[in-house]
């Protein structure tokens, strides 16, 4: 029988780490270091039906040249055996099974009964992924959009506009929503205001959800800090992840309060606040100020056209899709060589 695998999927700082970090500290589950090479290389092996030694080693190759591909601790040798017994008629689905099944964990492990992925890219790209995996299920976390820009205005991931990041959230979470609404059994939702403040509660429920035992040894998963510590490049690791390690409370729920400007508050409730309050997710501000809100489109067009680059980048060839992605990586964002291991 096949091993059962899922995806946490929600948007950038919405606690997706903390999540992959928890359930990866489970006996039976491994979930690697994030590293989309699921999507990446869909184009050149997605539709492939038999693989020959050949074309076997090529995605070997081109696996390992994948961003974040050091970082997942794979057992390389038992990875090229694994594949090697794939020759002939196969699924990319399969292939891609035997990658995530040779990562290893810093994590005691017996039995390994589920596989997962956490990436907050996944949830442009939820149909696709079913497609690859029509049994897959899904775990989505959702932030309160005032605390995500928050986070994100601390991090490089994005230019620092309140309206762009407000419509970002909004589209990543909508795209989400369309696939739930068609699939609500294979995804479970999550709050990461309610997951801080009841963490074993919840871990509760996300095991029911993916048919494992709950594990108390999960809540020890900062055990483990120094083994990442020593394993990620340590600018990453203290720059983007390091809270992750700290004691789970509930303090950075609702910051926004404090940390924005009430200009800001209102750019970001006239963006993404009428969706927002389906979750729960209350307005501060009810009146409407036609000037702001003209003054927010330019930040709209902006994140909007994000979203177009990246669906054009994505239907390219593989080759010519990576070449896009590194040449602009390297030109824009020199913190790209963060991945390679120090």
């Amino acid at each position: 029988m096949a091993t059962p695998i899922f995806f946490i999927i929600g948007r950038a700082r919405s606690g997706t780490t903390l999540v992959k970090a928890l359930l990866d500290a489970h006996p039976n589950v491994v979930v690697p270091v994030e590293c989309a090479f699921l999507l990446n290389l869909y184009s050149k092996y997605g539709k492939k039906k038999y693989w020959t030694d050949a074309l076997l080693k090529e995605f070997i190759k081109d696996l390992s040249n994948e961003p974040a591909y050091k970082l997942m601790q794979i057992d390389q040798a038992g990875l090229e055996q694994k594949l090697a017994s794939c020759a002939g008629e196969n699924t990319y689905a399969n292939i891609c099974m035997q990658v995530y099944g040779s990562c290893q964990s810093f994590y005691p492990k017996e039995e390994i009964k589920l596989l997962g992925d956490k990436n907050p890219a996944y949830s442009l790209y939820v149909e696709k992924i079913r497609e690859i995996f029509p049994e897959a299920k899904f775990i989505h976390i959702i932030r309160d959009y005032r605390d995500h820009i928050v986070s994100m205005m601390r991090v490089d991931y994005e230019a620092h506009i309140v309206s762009s990041l407000a419509y970002r959230w909004k589209y990543y979470n909508r795209q989400i929503e369309k696939t739930k609404v068609a699939h609500p059994d294979i995804f479970y939702t999550l709050k990461y205001e309610n997951f801080v403040a009841n963490t074993s509660h919840y871990l509760q429920e996300i095991c029911g959800f993916l048919g494992i035992p709950y594990e108390e040894k999960m809540l020890a998963y900062r055990d483990k800090k120094n083994d990442f510590y020593e394993n990620y490049p340590k600018e990453v690791f203290i720059k983007y992840h390091k809270s992750i390690f700290d004691q789970i409370d509930s303090s950075k729920s609702g910051t926004w309060e404090s940390k924005l400007t009430e200009k800001q508050i209102r750019i970001a409730e006239a963006v993404s606040g009428d969706y927002a309050e389906r979750f729960g997710y209350k307005k501060t501000f009810h009146d409407a100020h036609f000037w702001l809100n003209l003054g927010v489109i330019p930040g709209v067009i902006y994140g909007r056209l994000f979203f177009t680059w990246g669906a054009f980048i994505n239907i390219l060839p593989y080759k010519m899709k990576m070449g896009v992605i590194y040449f602009f990586a390297l030109l824009f964002k020199p913190y790209w060589k963060r991945y390679e291991k120090k």
